[in-house]
């Protein structure tokens, strides 16, 4: 499918009517052809299939499938099991995703990691100590880094993204941030054509300067942003990650049923939905795309150069 102008937080598709698990996906293309591969049942009926940006709910398309019809008798025969010799793994990390998201491995395995994306990232174990921890720093396009797994069982790992564009929503969203000494906040919506974002902006910085950075596009850097009070510590990239999991073991130490309820007050006493609101702006957003102006923001955007009004 191909799209005009997606968003960072990517989109959702869904089988008639049914989210397709794996969703949300991240665009490979936010203005151009993109492509996914999902399962369909194979019972030689007709299915629905409908792809939704996950930032803006309007800009969706549906089209119909004939799947086959696979119910055909089969057998399985001469049947196998072998353990194979240690192997080599590849895993490509693109802007803001890495392929696979999932890997078999066994011990002694290499698994070498490679840049591709315009964007740098870090790729880092679940684990932060012994024989299946690591962490590469932040790397950028053409890079690699290997490993070799030395311990059976499951090892998550994380490619986290630096320096790219969008996360204002996620960040407005979250109960703590923390940002590295080079982050910038900001919402650039009205030199793109758009609205939103700004009920996620207004939980973490004053009305009146919400409204400025909303009027004029500008970005602030991270000491401003904990000078307002929306974050509560900045620290050097390196220490972003660890400083998290140092955050996030304190409140694990709680109680999570005292947590959960502690959460759930404060969401309550919160002056409104936050979802309300966020659909309140996007219904502004539509009526924008009707605008010339608005084309005008997206065409001169998409070029590089002023727009004219």
């Amino acid at each position: 499918f191909d799209i005009s102008s997606g968003s960072s937080q990517g989109y959702n598709i869904f089988l008639d009517g049914q989210m397709v698990p794996g969703s949300p996906y991240g665009y490979d293309n936010l203005m151009g052809a993109n492509g996914q591969f999902i399962r369909l049942p194979g019972d030689g009926a007709t299915h629905l299939v409908t792809v939704q940006d996950l930032e803006t709910g309007f800009c969706a398309a549906t089209a119909q499938v004939m799947a086959p019809d696979c119910s055909a008798g089969c057998s399985i025969s001469q049947l196998s099991v072998s353990f194979p010799e240690s192997g080599r793994h590849l895993v490509e990390v693109l802007d803001f995703e890495f392929v696979p998201k999932e890997l078999t491995v066994i011990a002694g395995d290499t698994i070498e990691f490679f840049w591709t994306g315009a964007i740098p990232h870090t790729t880092t174990s679940d684990a932060t100590s012994g024989a299946d921890s690591w962490d590469s720093g932040l790397l950028g396009q053409g890079a690699t880094y290997e490993l070799v797994v030395n311990e059976p069982g499951q090892h998550p790992y994380y490619c986290i993204p630096h320096g790219g564009p969008g996360g204002i929503g996620m960040a407005g969203a979250a109960d703590i941030i923390l940002c590295s000494d080079c982050a910038r906040f900001g919402v650039p919506e009205i030199d793109r054509g758009a609205m939103g974002g700004g009920a996620h902006l207004q939980r973490m910085f004053p009305v009146q300067k919400v409204r400025y950075m909303y009027f004029t596009g500008e970005f602030i850097d991270a000491a401003e942003a904990y000078r307002l009070g929306a974050v509560e510590r900045v620290v050097p990239l390196a220490q972003l990650l660890p400083t998290a999991r140092e955050i996030a073991a304190k409140i694990a130490a709680k109680s999570p049923a005292m947590v959960k309820l502690a959460k759930e007050a404060l969401t309550g006493i919160e002056d409104g939905n936050l979802e309300d609101k966020y659909r309140w702006e996007q219904g502004f957003t539509l009526e924008a795309y009707t605008m010339g102006d608005s084309q005008e923001s997206r065409d001169a955007f998409v070029a590089k150069r002023d727009a004219k009004f």
